[in-house]
């Protein structure tokens, strides 16, 4: 305290305002991150200071001063060398926090840079000192009307700004002055109902606002109005002459970071640097975090730079999210700096620091092991890390190739109580899978099953992770330890593993591992083959479809129909028809009966090939071996006559199909149909398409299109012009005025 009794009266209020910024600005920083609604108090406000006791005030400034003396690595003992006959913490309280000394001091890793002495910091002037506002009423006075401010407030917030509220708080101050404003705008804090104070007061005779009460307004406004109002309030200001003061500058710092408007925010720096107004850890805060989000990473390092030479220093929480944005940009030299930092200042790293540091070296190539070393020192200090970093940190270990290091970190996320979720157990699986690790891969899996009380689920994602990262060996050799373990099939694993391998097109891999599960004395269900069969028959693989289907005979299983359909439309359509029909007899002398769908589709293909005689050999032999004739049968079969401009043929199976009951839809009409027009008999062409619309069937768009244009193309244009009103009649062509319109438009 001795220091402070040889001050005068000046230095002392000096010493209060001091204090007064660094808490205030300590407060602000505090309240923004952790999500406090709480309002900036203003510097008129530091005249409370005073009622702390002198061993405070000396307290916070002489721990300040320490800091800043011992804070730069290398230079401790220069600094207490140089301040052994001059420490006086007001000067270098005024100094770091508001007020710059004569030397422009750089920091020593910024560019052109020159270590600050506390001999320079020490030569501040008497002019940096501020002057109290001789407007500014009197604290005793401030204090009486105190409790009548607070409870105008409350009648405000709680009727609103209205005639009565209007009346009322004229009538308790009538020498209304803007410390008036100020404190019920802070008092209120609603932004409209502030806005409607302010405009009042500016209309009230003999009032005029000042710098203090526009930065009041502006502190209530910042980040919750859009720039339309803060850039009229900035108008209105110069309007009344009201010059704007670093408390505004910073204010609307604030104001337009949190709208995420970097160009503005270095507008606004710029400002506070020409007029060497050094702002406060909140403000540089803002700056820093505005424009390291929005890609200005080597601006924010220079303003960081600045800020260390201001004398001023971030707590943990703003440089946890600076070394965080950096670490996005990749920026790994400043992200240690940053850390390096933090030690200096004396605070101690948290489990959000590990984890921004984490991140950061996974976004760098060839880091992994170094965020792994961050990782074991963090877990070391028994520091909280969250599940989403060690997740990004196993899949990195294992992209690698680190096999070891990765199941190491498993064990110790869960040695830590981290509950591995979905991705955890994907990725751990995966690499062990990699490597080959059969028996991690169970301990694994039981994990799983403890989680989700669930052995088949467990198995099956297993199996399914193992399969799409391309481990098909892996997951075969998996299934197959499990089935015997099991002492049988392990059904879930087993169907999982079917379906990976087929979605991905391994079949001989499908093939193999059929082989090998009845080598191991564990025959797979009939029907799970036959899915098979039928899966390789769907892709279009023929040899893989005939390999399985002469597996299954040669296994035992008992020949099915869902086998033989399969394999004879695979044949059919992709391979040798002969081969299909040899199949199809095949079925009748084994007494098993194809399905309808299954002749249709080998009439189809034997009328495409012109084989007339084939395919109607089949429709034949389908009554004999219990096939029932379908609409599709006599449609396919028609076609191919049509097709084979055999009219004698096609007419008489039409007329049998009436007979067999069965009723003829547009795909029996239109093959007749255009086959007539093709070869130029179109009355009997015109005659078939009218039949067809007084039946009430209606072919699809494409096909109307393409038999009126047929009919319209071969001179009957009266006949397309009946059948176009036909079809505008149920609903077709609704678009077009006529025929005309419709053909022009074609």
């Amino acid at each position: 305290m001795f220091f402070l009794k040889k001050q005068d009266a000046l230095m002392r209020r000096t010493v209060v305002k001091c204090s007064a910024s660094v808490l205030r600005e300590r407060s602000a920083f505090s309240a923004r991150r952790f999500g406090t609604q709480n309002s900036l108090p203003s510097e008129d406000e530091s005249g409370h200071l005073e009622q702390f006791g002198l061993e405070d005030i000396t307290s916070l400034i002489t721990s300040k001063c320490r800091l800043l003396a011992t804070s730069k690595t290398g230079n401790a003992k220069r600094h207490q060398d140089e301040c052994e006959d001059d420490w006086d913490p007001v000067k270098i309280f005024q100094s770091c926090w508001g007020w710059r000394s004569s030397d422009d001091c750089r920091f020593e890793d910024s560019p052109s840079a020159t270590s600050p002495s506390l001999s320079s910091i020490s030569s501040v002037t008497r002019s940096s000192v501020p002057v109290r506002d001789p407007s500014a009423p009197s604290r005793r006075k401030r204090m009486a009307e105190s409790a009548l401010l607070r409870d105008m407030a409350a009648s405000i917030i709680q009727k609103g700004w209205n005639a009565g509220t209007k009346q009322e708080f004229a009538t308790k101050f009538p020498n209304l002055t803007p410390f008036h404003i100020c404190d019920i705008l802070k008092a209120v804090q609603d932004p409209k109902i502030c806005m409607q104070i302010f405009d009042w007061a500016r209309g009230q005779t003999g009032f005029r606002h000042t710098t203090r009460s526009y930065n009041s307004l502006l502190g209530v406004l910042a980040g919750r109005e859009g720039m339309m109002i803060l850039a009229h309030l900035q108008e209105q200001m110069e309007e009344d002459g009201c010059e704007a003061d670093k408390v505004t500058l910073c204010t609307l710092i604030k104001a337009y970071s949190k709208l995420l408007r970097p160009i503005i925010v270095l507008e606004l720096y710029e400002k506070l640097r020409q007029k060497d107004w050094v702002p406060g850890i909140v403000t540089y805060s803002c700056i820093i975090d505005t424009l390291a989000k929005h890609g200005y990473t080597e601006k924010a390092r220079e303003v960081y730079f600045e800020m260390r030479m201001s004398g001023c220093y971030l707590d943990k929480t703003g440089y946890n999210i600076i070394i965080n944005l950096f670490g996005r940009k990749k920026n790994l030299h400043m992200v240690t700096r940053l850390y390096n930092d933090m030690c200096e200042c004396g605070l101690e790293p948290d489990g959000y620091t590990y984890a921004a540091l984490i991140q950061a070296h996974l976004r760098i190539p060839d880091s992994v092991l170094e965020a792994y070393k961050l990782f074991e020192e963090a877990i070391s200090k028994k520091l909280t890390l969250t599940l989403a970093t060690c997740n990004a940190l196993l899949y990195a270990l294992g992209k690698a190739e680190e096999i070891n290091l990765t199941l190491q970190l498993y064990h110790q996320m869960k040695n830590i109580g981290l509950h591995a979720d979905t991705i955890t157990y994907n990725t751990i699986v995966t690499v062990l899978g990699q490597g080959n690790r059969i028996s991690d891969l169970y301990s694994v899996i039981e994990d799983m099953t403890i989680k989700d009380n669930r052995g088949g689920v467990a198995h099956v994602s297993a199996i399914e992770w193992l399969v799409s990262a391309g481990k098909i060996g892996v997951a075969c050799t998996l299934v197959e330890d499990m089935s015997k373990r099991e002492g049988h099939p392990a059904t879930f694993a087993v169907d999982a593993l079917l379906q990976g391998l087929i979605r991905l097109g391994a079949f001989d891999k499908v093939h193999e591992f059929v082989r090998n599960m009845a080598a191991h004395g564990f025959r797979l269900e009939a029907s799970k083959v036959s899915e098979i069969v039928k899966s390789f028959a769907e892709s279009g693989n023929v040899d893989g479809t005939l390999k399985i289907f002469y597996l299954k005979r040669e296994l035992g299983y008992p020949p099915d129909q869902d086998s033989y359909d399969s394999a004879i439309i695979c044949l059919s359509k992709y391979g040798s028809l002969i081969q299909a029909l040899r199949f199809f007899d095949d079925m009748s002398e084994i007494g098993l009966t194809p399905r309808t769908d299954t002749c249709n589709h080998l009439i189809h293909m034997f009328c495409m090939k012109c084989d007339m005689a084939t395919a109607t050999e089949i429709f034949n032999r389908m009554t004999s071996i219990g096939c029932v004739h379908n609409v599709g049968t006599y449609n396919q079969l028609i076609a191919g006559y049509a097709n084979a401009s055999d009219w004698v043929m096609a007419f008489n199976l039409a007329k049998d199909m009436e007979t067999e009951g069965l009723v003829p839809d547009t795909d029996t009409y239109l093959p007749l149909i255009f086959s007539l027009g093709n070869e130029g008999r179109m009355e009997h062409a015109l005659q078939l398409s009218t039949q067809m619309l007084d039946e009430g069937l209606k072919p699809s768009s494409h096909l109307c299109m393409k038999l009126l244009n047929m009919l319209s193309r071969k001179g009957h244009e009266r006949g397309a012009l009946n059948i176009f009103t036909k079809l505008k009649e149920k609903g077709e062509f609704a678009e077009f005025s006529d025929l005309k319109s419709y053909l022009e438009q074609r």
